[in-house]
């Protein structure tokens, strides 16, 4: 309420609005006891060296399993099959893998391929050593032929774990005060979309700051978008978990719309991030300063999804 902030060098007194950009560490929010927990997560990670990639043999396994590989069209809202696109390579990119109810695993290919981040995700309890290696041994893509690197202190030779972080803030923002992205809530790491939330707020911000006042009205409305956005990424959060995956053109729209076009990309982002979605329609994209209009709900087409399956 003194508008002063304590630092390690020294008090500091601020006029405006202090803005938080701490990510999932909330320093602010967990300051003003202004934490609660939004559900139970628990992670473990390790990171290996690659010593080969064969993304043939990868098609041809998840082909001698039944499994096919389909992939999002955002140009034209539609699921279309890996041969209708142009070649893809399942050793550089992202691969998350449903690998019993509740719990799955990343795989994300790091400097150039070289690195392996290997990342399991649990709502039942924490995942400790040997439950770790043990689903590392049975659900590595069959892209890849991995070496477990020394353990050591550094942080790529060590094996990381972190419980109790879906967290969410009390508030958004204030007149004081401005939470952005992943300071407000971090809810799961499924989609890694937290950058840009982050990116996308702190343009809009930005722009508000420079041409409005910061008001009561400014930061009530900023509160509502806040938990509109994370109340659409639970849901889609809350899919992953329950074993279910959109399966329709239609439905494959509806997320495309909803996770990356419709909340999470400004008209302004999509200018840094034009190689990702630079044929996406902005038109529609949520306003961090207009009141939400229109329910959260969406009915979704989905189909179980097989344990296994990589998406």
């Amino acid at each position: 309420d003194a508008r002063v902030v304590h630092t390690d060098a020294g008090a500091i007194s601020f006029s405006g609005q202090l803005i938080d950009c701490s990510g999932p560490a909330m320093t602010l929010a967990s300051l003003l006891g202004e934490v609660r927990a939004i559900r139970p997560v628990h992670a473990a990670w390790r990171y290996h060296d690659v010593v080969s990639v064969d993304d043939d043999g990868y098609r041809s396994a998840l082909a001698a399993t039944g499994r096919r590989i389909l992939r999002l069209d955002p140009r034209h809202n539609r699921l279309v099959l890996d041969d209708e696109l142009l070649p893809w390579r399942g050793s550089q990119t992202t691969i998350l893998t449903n690998v019993e109810n509740g719990v799955w695993c990343w795989q994300i290919p790091l400097y150039g391929g070289r690195i392996l981040s290997f990342g399991v995700v649990s709502r039942h309890g924490a995942i400790d050593r040997a439950r770790y290696d043990d689903i590392v041994e049975r659900a590595t893509a069959a892209c890849y032929t991995i070496r477990h690197r020394p353990e050591g202190d550094a942080p790529l030779d060590r094996f990381h774990s972190r419980s109790g972080f879906a967290r969410q803030a009390h508030r958004a923002a204030t007149d004081r005060f401005i939470l952005l992205s992943d300071a407000y809530a971090f809810s799961d790491p499924v989609y890694s979309v937290g950058t840009a939330f982050a990116v996308n707020q702190s343009v809009q911000v930005a722009n508000r700051l420079l041409g409005a006042a910061w008001d009561e009205e400014a930061a009530q409305t900023f509160c509502g978008r806040s938990e509109y956005l994370l109340e659409r990424a639970s849901k889609a959060f809350d899919l992953w978990y329950d074993g279910y995956v959109t399966s329709s053109d239609a439905s494959a729209g509806e997320v495309q719309t909803m996770m990356l076009r419709g909340q999470l990309f400004h008209a302004a982002i999509a200018e840094h991030y034009g190689n990702v979605l630079n044929d996406a329609d902005l038109e529609g994209s949520g306003d961090m300063f207009q009141p939400v209009k229109g329910a959260v709900d969406v009915a979704l087409e989905m189909e179980p999804l097989l344990d296994g399956v990589d998406a």
